[in-house]
């Protein structure tokens, strides 16, 4: 590594309202599959990568288990 170049630093995730209401609802549920969280939090999410996107993210951070 050059003294030029700089450490990368990991990007911070910022927890939405929608992150919490998928934890709360996987907490009642115990186990929910992709499609009834993509209809219950993603309404608007047509192609459904968003919704794969962000369970991926929470499941990164260990907020959920896949």
């Amino acid at each position: 590594m050059s003294s030029n170049t700089k450490p990368k630093r990991k990007r911070r995730t910022l927890i939405t309202q929608r992150d919490i209401d998928i934890c709360a609802d996987m907490g009642d549920a115990g186990v929910l599959r992709h499609e009834t969280i993509h209809e219950r939090h993603f309404p608007y999410d047509t192609s459904g990568k968003s919704c794969i996107r962000r369970v991926g993210l929470l499941v990164d951070k260990k907020l959920i288990r896949s």
